[in-house]
């Protein structure tokens, strides 16, 4: 399986980063995801009164068929923090398991 990521624009077209993880992987991303209750998160987060800062976007292709978008500015979902270290941990940059210090 193949997880395709955006980081960021150049000359207004996206940087892609594929990562094929194992069965296994997929596992452990579908139970955090689970327990973050992705399904529930609201389509848009919003801090009012704020230009700049940080902006972001999440698109899943459910197996029952469903597509989970959600995205925000300056604003995210409870459980964020959790969400952005999985797919850190995807990329590689962390241990699946590993918790901050």
């Amino acid at each position: 399986m193949e997880i395709i990521e955006g980081e960021s624009l150049v000359d207004d077209k996206p940087t892609i980063t594929k990562v094929t993880i194992s069965n296994g992987q997929f596992e452990q991303i579908n139970t955090v995801l689970d327990r973050l209750e992705i399904d529930k998160f609201q389509e848009y987060y919003i801090f009012p009164g704020v230009c700049d800062g940080t902006q972001w976007s999440f698109t899943a292709y459910l197996a029952s068929g469903k597509i989970l978008k959600t995205s925000g500015s300056n604003a995210w979902p409870e459980g964020f923090e959790e969400f952005i270290r999985l797919f850190e941990t995807v990329r590689g940059d962390k241990e699946l398991c590993e918790e901050d210090d």
